[in-house]
């Protein structure tokens, strides 16, 4: 299925303005999936969870590895009867389930304790087709001043960039901040999102777009913390929607960038342990620097669609699908379920809108948000460079590859199968601006 979603970074001019990206349109689970704690959520993590999805926090957690949980032991059966297992999902009341076309099979899936469910060899007819949104401007972004004892800059925030030097550039963009990593030398990294950086044919050279931590009050003055080392988007990005931003020298010392952790709107963080697979009916919850913390489930596993900006451009980009309401500025954010690293924000059908609880209160059919999976960004990244880039972790702080040729780090994309879940689907969605 395709349907149309509009980006969610921010453009700046003389006054600051919010630019989203549209959208049209069972992997080997982390060997860390177990590792969560309900206590080590955020409070204002537990605030989303509780109005978005009205889960305790435990349910939360529980739900997120039984995701991966199913996730592994599809991919792992289907290895030895690949005709037999299809995909895995969690059904509404949250109980693991396998597609399965052979008794034999779902009598495997059922002495392993989960649920199985035949289904035919077709997927025709299991699509849904999203409503188009419309149009609109988008509203100017209010950056998110850190409160508390948390550093001044860390996943989830706020950062601006421009094709020129910000202090004498006409217009900006207003993106976030996604997960930490480092390269094989060890040098810190930040993933975001391709859209946000505005000069993408520099990006990796002297000329790349520069990042910027916001100076509030005083934009032009805002501090360089570093430069896009690598982006990509649709054909030129392997159909994704992804950015590689090289930190300077002395970032990580005076900021929070290069910590394995992600903010949401009250300043509590959230510390990341380990890397997820997209599993339909899991949950999901984005961190932005517009709408901080915001909670949904997984409709579609494998989503394809098509991001449109305001020039007129257009790009086919595949991730997944959430119903986690995502606004103009928290483009290239963390998405995690659980405690692990899911996906990077890239599009939304309500980027336009001022604040989540209007864009749901005019779209009672519900909204829907593109992420990258962050295993296919990590894949992508290794496959187009020198070494390994490795997400940060609490298990691996400082990023360090566990093999030379990246093998651990990228967990490869889920072979293609039937299943009556909405896990595949496609669309199209248009940028806001």
């Amino acid at each position: 299925m395709r349907s149309r979603l509009a980006s969610c970074a921010a453009v700046v001019g003389a006054t600051v303005m919010a630019v989203a990206l549209s959208a049209m349109g069972g992997a080997q689970a982390a060997p860390d999936s177990a590792r969560q704690s309900a206590a080590a959520l955020p409070a204002d993590l537990v605030v989303a969870l509780q109005r978005d999805l009205h889960m305790t926090p435990q349910e939360y957690v529980d739900r997120a590895v039984a995701a991966q949980r199913v996730a592994d032991y599809a991919s792992e059966l289907r290895r030895s009867d690949s005709a037999g297992v299809g995909g895995a999902w969690l059904a509404p009341d949250g109980t693991p389930t396998v597609a399965v076309t052979t008794q034999a099979a779902a009598n495997r899936v059922t002495a392993a304790g989960y649920r199985a469910q035949m289904v035919p060899l077709s997927t025709s007819g299991l699509e849904m087709r999203p409503t188009v949104p419309n149009r609109r401007s988008t509203p100017p972004p209010s950056f998110r001043v850190a409160t508390g004892t948390t550093p001044s800059t860390i996943g989830g925030d706020a950062y601006l960039t421009s094709a020129q030097p910000i202090v004498s550039a006409s217009s900006y963009l207003v993106c976030s901040f996604g997960f930490a990593a480092a390269d094989t030398a060890g040098n810190p990294l930040a993933l975001s999102a391709g859209h946000c950086d505005p000069n993408r044919p520099a990006a990796g050279t002297a000329n790349a777009a520069g990042v910027y931590e916001p100076k509030i009050g005083d934009l032009r003055n805002s501090r360089l913390v570093g430069g896009f080392a690598q982006s990509g988007i649709g054909d030129e990005g392997g159909n994704l929607d992804y950015s590689v931003i090289g930190l300077a020298p002395g970032v990580v010392s005076t900021t929070g960038l290069g910590q394995p952790t992600v903010r949401g709107g009250s300043g509590s963080a959230l510390t990341i342990t380990g890397i997820a697979v997209p599993v339909a009916g899991a949950p999901a919850c984005k961190s932005g620097q517009t709408s901080g913390y915001t909670c949904g489930t997984i409709d579609f596993a494998d989503y394809d669609t098509v991001l449109g900006g305001d020039g007129g451009e257009s790009w086919n980009v595949r991730g997944f699908s959430t119903t986690a309401c995502t606004l103009g500025g928290d483009s290239g954010g963390a998405i995690i379920t659980g405690t692990l690293a899911l996906g990077i924000t890239s599009g939304s059908s309500v980027s336009h809108y001022r604040d989540c609880a209007t864009a749901e209160a005019e779209n009672p059919e519900g909204v829907m948000s593109l992420g990258i999976p962050i295993h296919a960004v990590l894949a992508r990244v290794n496959q187009s460079s020198d070494g390994c880039v490795t997400l940060r972790t609490a298990q691996n702080p400082a990023g360090v590859p566990s093999s030379p040729n990246c093998e651990i780090e990228t967990i490869p994309a889920p072979t293609p199968t039937p299943t009556p879940a909405p896990s595949s689907g496609s669309g199209s969605l248009s940028f806001g601006s």
